[in-house]
């Protein structure tokens, strides 16, 4: 059985590669805009569990406890946000654009209010992670220039100029 599993999981993660290509590219301005809440924070507790989803699957979730350090959008505090995937047990759930956490690392997240949880805003890019200088990777900028991008946004509304 538990060679079933690592099978199932090896074949979903593969699969997500070939799934992401069909991922639609937001702007920073998508982001801002379908976005309840921006923040700054460390990822300070990973918790994995079963859950039904709006359709009445049972899903395997993974709720990312942040700690707060900068809230661009919405309010301050730290918080939870819910993904689809994870690893539980033996049993491995990959989704394609759903992002995925480290303990311990420092990100910028976009989240949406889904009834009483916080959700990614914009799939795979949701998250945005900040190295230790304070550069951002996925934006090929420092912390600073991707702050004042997204405050700017958030001032025009998500709209562009």
């Amino acid at each position: 059985m538990r060679l079933f599993y690592g099978k199932l999981t090896v074949l979903l993660l593969l699969s997500t590669g070939l799934l992401y290509a069909y991922q639609q590219t937001l702007t920073l301005d998508d982001l801002v805009r379908d976005s309840d809440r921006i923040i700054r924070g460390r990822v300070e507790k990973l918790t994995v569990r079963t859950g039904v989803n709006e359709y009445g699957d049972n899903l395997i979730y993974t709720d990312v406890s942040l700690k707060t350090d900068d809230s661009l959008k919405g309010p301050g505090g730290n918080f939870i946000l819910t993904t689809e995937g994870g690893q539980l047990n033996d049993v491995g759930l990959a989704v394609s654009d759903s992002p995925r956490f480290r303990q311990g690392e420092q990100v910028v997240v976009f989240a949406k209010t889904a009834g009483t949880k916080n959700i990614p805003a914009g799939g795979l890019q949701s998250r945005f992670t900040i190295m230790s200088d304070g550069y951002v990777p996925e934006m090929n900028m420092r912390y600073g220039e991707f702050k004042s991008r997204i405050l700017d946004s958030i001032r025009r509304g998500g709209i562009k100029k």
